[in-house]
């Protein structure tokens, strides 16, 4: 199983490495990776197999991965004693010689017995997770650094969407993990479920102790996250092999230090946070301002009804008094108002491939059936709403390179590829990935992350691009051809 530890441990040696290197590694591998009872485990059908084809059975590695418990090519269950006398294959301090001997016990040979078959509440997970290790174990792949590993599972976890203010959901990760596999099938793969002992279950993402984690839930994992062994093996490559370069700062907040102290109560303080945050609710104050409003709960649990109804008050601001004091307004002019303030960052946070939030665009999402040029005169605070919604064309221009940039594969992409993938013209695109690269995207940001990120880089609806000076030349049929000099 040396291979597998070569790729989730960092283990390295070499035949003419000298044995104090070569003792020193294997001292620092991880303990207890054998799986559950540290058994020997055979398959009868390889057993005979091998006999007709070499001559001799054979003790196959990929059968004493941890937490396997069904042959790789045949997908019937291993043996890990005599299914005559019970005799447990292997005994303390003794070698294996039951394939080549038989029973120590009762004589009779593995390739003789006959195996029933897997239960079907855990047969296929079982089959396709011996595959998964199997294909693994052979795969030659090593060398990946211990960010390089972290970055391949939060990747994989981001992916899936298991995160809550942009960290990982333990909890929901565990809760996901034993609903697809089952109790049994996890507490024969990581030690950790059958011992109930999951406080440091998340140490498998922390580059300092990954290396020392079980091997059994590297493999889990990994066999979660990514499901195919191919799938699993090309991030590998991409990923793990190449970490991106870590920043000293998550997302920093260029806001916040510059702004003079708050004062007044705490309520007082998160409303007035709130004011600079368009369309402001309950979960964006949580994501932008999680300190402050960690310290309202703790001070006053009962604070958090308060402040949502002053922002429902806020949401409101000004409608009855301008619809009073506007003439032949519709009466339906403050509900297609408050439709479009809470659609609007449903629109635009989606991690789905980014549409211009256009006027036209935007009514017809929310249900608008009336006339724009005739009827929206009467109304003036869906006008209003609509005019602070809608965004430039360069705004939209990075909504889509961001989106681009943040898709698992993009890092093996050309700057070209970027461009063609999120539809924006080449030359807007290229000075929007350097503006990116100045900026620095992070690393463990997703599609449905876009939004953060342009707030965090102060970035809004109205952005006139990087260089709102320079004057891009037309493409497509108002393309026009350049000329130099007097002629």
């Amino acid at each position: 199983m040396f291979p597998l530890l070569e790729m989730f441990t960092g283990a390295e040696f070499a035949a003419r490495d000298e044995q104090s290197h070569i003792d020193a590694v294997l001292q620092g591998l991880p303990k207890h990776t054998a799986g559950a009872f540290n058994r020997t485990r055979l398959c009868p059908q390889c057993l005979t197999e091998n006999e007709d084809r070499y001559g001799t059975p054979a003790i196959l590695n990929a059968h004493q991965i941890p937490g396997v418990s069904v042959c790789f090519r045949h997908g019937i269950p291993l043996l890990e004693q005599c299914p005559t006398c019970r005799c447990p294959f292997e005994r303390k301090a003794d070698l294996v010689l039951t394939p080549w001997r038989g029973c120590s016990a009762c004589g009779r040979k593995p390739s003789d017995q006959q195996v029933e078959g897997l239960l079907a509440d855990e047969g296929d997970h079982a089959i396709a997770f011996a595959r998964f290790a199997a294909q693994l174990l052979i795969s030659g792949l090593r060398g990946a650094s211990r960010e390089g590993i972290v970055q391949l599972y939060r990747a994989g976890i981001h992916e899936l969407g298991v995160t809550h203010r942009g960290a990982v959901n333990r909890k929901e990760l565990i809760r996901q993990i034993v609903d697809r596999y089952g109790e049994k099938f996890v507490k024969r793969v990581d030690p950790a479920f059958r011992t109930d002992r999951l406080s440091a279950w998340l140490h498998i993402l922390i580059e300092s102790a990954t290396w020392e984690v079980h091997l059994g839930r590297h493999l889990l994992l990994s066999f979660f996250l990514y499901e195919e062994a191919e799938r699993f093996l090309t991030r590998y490559r991409e990923i793990a092999l190449h970490p991106r370069a870590r920043l000293t700062k998550r997302l920093a907040r260029t806001e916040v230090p510059d702004q003079p102290p708050l004062s007044g109560d705490l309520i007082g303080q998160v409303v007035a946070a709130s004011k600079a945050i368009p369309n402001c609710d309950l979960d964006t104050l949580w994501r932008e301002h999680y300190g402050l409003m960690k310290r309202l709960v703790r001070q006053n649990p009962g604070a958090l009804d308060d402040l949502r109804k002053e922002l429902e008050r806020g949401s409101q601001r000004d409608y009855k008094s301008s619809g009073d004091n506007t003439p032949n307004s519709h009466p339906n002019d403050a509900f297609w108002a408050k439709e479009l303030m809470q659609f609007a960052p449903r629109f635009y946070n989606g991690a789905e491939y980014p549409e211009r939030g256009t006027r036209q665009l935007l009514l017809r999402r929310i249900g608008w059936k009336h006339n724009p040029t005739s009827d929206l005169p009467r109304f003036p605070l869906l006008r209003k709403e609509l005019a602070a919604a809608c965004e430039s064309p360069w705004h939209f221009y990075i909504r889509r390179i961001l989106w681009a940039l943040t898709q698992p594969s993009a890092r093996a992409w050309s700057r070209s590829k970027v461009c063609k993938i999120s539809g924006v013209e080449v030359r807007k695109g290229q000075v929007l990935m350097d503006y990116c690269a100045l900026k620095v995207v992070p690393e463990v940001a997703g599609p449905s992350d876009v939004m953060r990120i342009l707030r965090d880089w102060q970035i809004g609806l109205s952005w006139e691009g990087p260089c709102p000076e320079r004057v891009f030349s037309s493409v497509g049929r108002g393309y026009q051809r350049r000329t130099h000099g007097d002629g």
